[in-house]
């Protein structure tokens, strides 16, 4: 459903610098993407509507009453479980809306629909000429074993991985084979940033992910991917008209979830809580959905030292303006803890824990590669990046 929702876009000032960003290193691609995202958004919330989650039952009654109480009203729903987008009038600010709804025995929450204003995983080439895809396989052994893994399977059609991120490279070489293709409509995903079917890449960060899963295997295309015949279904929820609202990535992951996706990959985190969208990570444990999410890197101010997520607090809430986050590191979600959330930390080649990449007993639960890769570009191409 269409939202007629206020959306700050990036400017061209702010889509040059991205662009240009991309041919840098890893540590100035995380750098672009925050001051892109400060240049680019006044608020952090959708102002005038809140998000309202209802216990089970038939609620209408009781729902009535608060919305004549407020002047508010019913501008959509998600059902199972049920969500309500409440328009709010003028005259009630979301806080005041939140705190009523929060106080009624019927709704297990409330919240502002937070515009969610992500840190990619740093990700970018810093050598085209890189050749050896060490995170599967090099001499010291300090790999995945991806060659032993191969003796016993290469991957299934059958299995799909859903990349909640920036886009892919519907034509790359190396990743048009082994993209979902939706049996009734054609399409390999959905823009849920943009509510349309261009799931084309733009920043180059959601094709990297999607080569170092997925990349068509034995082809003589340069590189493979980890599995080689596996499904990537694209949910693209970060777009040049900006970063997505809460409710929006809940879209994605219920779009997912409804066509029997079990795997959602997500490159990105927060510095501060989201509690609605922990609640519905949490919520699709029942139908056997695993999120993966990275454990995140140090704050803007000092990348290259993460931190233990156990012991760091979230940034304040509601997250204050974007400039004063960077000097806080991303812990969300990975902080929480839930049966089906999968957070992992980077190793580089010599199996060290490399300076930016945060960790955390309790909030991590693997450590993978994560410098130097090689993966696919979204340019047709191939190089090396740190992630």
């Amino acid at each position: 459903m269409q939202l007629n929702k206020r959306r700050i876009t990036m400017n061209e000032h702010s889509i040059r610098l991205s662009r240009r960003l991309t041919t840098l290193n890893a540590l100035l691609f995380a750098v672009s993407m925050i001051l892109i995202a400060t240049e680019s958004y006044a608020q952090d919330f959708v102002k005038g509507e809140i998000l309202v989650k209802l216990k089970e039952g038939d609620h209408d009654q009781e729902l009535n009453v608060v919305n004549t109480q407020l002047g508010s009203r019913i501008q959509w729903h998600l059902s199972n479980p049920r969500i309500l987008n409440i328009q709010l009038p003028s005259s009630i600010s979301e806080e005041a809306a939140v705190r009523t709804f929060s106080d009624r025995a019927f709704v297990e929450l409330a919240d502002r629909n937070w515009i969610i204003n992500p840190v990619l995983s740093a990700t970018n080439p810093n050598d085209p000429n890189f050749s050896q895809q060490w995170h599967l396989n090099q001499t010291s052994n300090i790999d995945i074993d991806a060659p032993e893994a191969w003796d016993k399977t290469t991957g299934s059609a059958s299995v799909v991985v859903a990349l909640a991120d920036t886009g892919i490279d519907v034509d790359h070489p190396d990743l048009a084979g082994n993209l979902w293709t939706d049996p009734g409509t054609g399409r390999h995903g959905w823009n849920f940033n943009d509510n349309n079917d261009d799931i084309n890449d733009t920043y180059g960060h959601g094709t990297f992910v999607a080569g170092l899963a997925g990349a068509v295997g034995n082809n003589g295309q340069h590189v493979t991917g980890t599995a080689w015949s596996v499904k990537i279904m694209m949910l693209r929820i970060f777009s040049d008209t900006g970063n997505p609202t809460q409710e929006e990535v809940i879209n994605a992951y219920r779009y997912a979830r409804d066509r029997g996706v079990k795997i959602i990959s997500n490159s990105w985190n927060l510095q501060y809580d989201v509690p609605m969208l922990i609640n519905e990570i949490r919520a699709m444990a029942a139908d056997n959905v695993l999120f993966v999410f990275s454990a995140g890197n140090g704050p803007y101010l000092d990348f290259d030292h993460g931190v233990n997520i156990d012991s760091t607090p979230f940034a304040s809430a509601p997250p204050p303006p974007l400039n004063s986050l960077l000097d806080k590191p991303n812990v969300f979600p990975c902080k929480h803890q839930s049966n089906n959330l999968l957070c992992t930390a980077a190793v580089d080649k010599t199996g060290l824990k490399p300076g930016f990449s945060n960790w955390g007993v309790k909030s991590v639960q693997l450590a993978a590669p994560g410098t130097e890769m090689f993966t696919s570009l979204n340019v047709r191409g191939f190089a090396s990046v740190v992630d």
